[in-house]
């Protein structure tokens, strides 16, 4: 047991001593990569005031660093501002190109709803039209019906109210057989 503590302390320090060293290469990194950092901001600003220079001597519009620096900012600027023109003009493009969309999807459904109008008052005009039509067939056929109820009443009171009513079929049945019995003693009588 005393073995096993033994060796779980030496590697705890073995560890130790490696991430120990494992810090120290870092910070040793992070300091060359900031002189590395450094180095390249002095190179870089070197070359652009060699750089600067050298258009400063061949160019007859400029006469210090600090008029083509503020000519750089200028043009910058206007840069940007463009940018944010174009931008906004593609923002309302994209707008104005939704709107259409939505007036173009909106004239379609107009024309499909008074499509849709016309189609409901030609139905409309349609079912009047029929309903018109079966009032009238209805009336004609109340107006039948009343006729062969009021024949039925006129032959019923002739033979003295020995025949009984019933439905239409019935009433028309017996108006026809009495108009048969009434032609045929019609006819015997015309014959003696």
């Amino acid at each position: 047991m005393l073995e096993v503590e033994t060796g779980l302390s030496r590697q705890k320090e073995e560890f130790a001593m490696k991430i120990d060293s494992l810090n120290q290469r870092r910070e040793e990194l992070q300091r060359k990569e900031q002189q590395l950092k450094d180095s390249l901001f002095k190179f870089e600003k070197f070359l652009k005031v060699r750089y600067l220079e050298s258009v400063l001597e061949h160019s007859q519009d400029f006469d210090e660093i600090k008029d083509i620096i503020s000519r750089y900012d200028t043009l910058a600027a206007s840069n940007q501002e463009l940018l944010e023109r174009s931008r906004h003009a593609q923002e309302k493009t994209h707008l104005l190109r939704l709107q259409f969309q939505n007036q173009t999807q909106i004239a379609r459904l107009q024309a499909k709803l008074e499509e849709s109008v016309l189609k409901t008052q030609r139905h409309q005009q349609e079912l009047d039209q029929f309903l018109m039509h079966q009032s009238q067939k209805s009336l004609e056929l109340g107006q039948v019906k009343m006729a062969i109820s009021n024949l039925f009443m006129v032959v019923r009171n002739h033979l003295n109210g020995r025949l009984q009513g019933g439905d239409i079929r019935n009433m028309l049945d017996k108006i026809g057989q009495f108009l048969v019995d009434m032609t045929a003693i019609t006819q015997e009588s015309a014959q003696e």
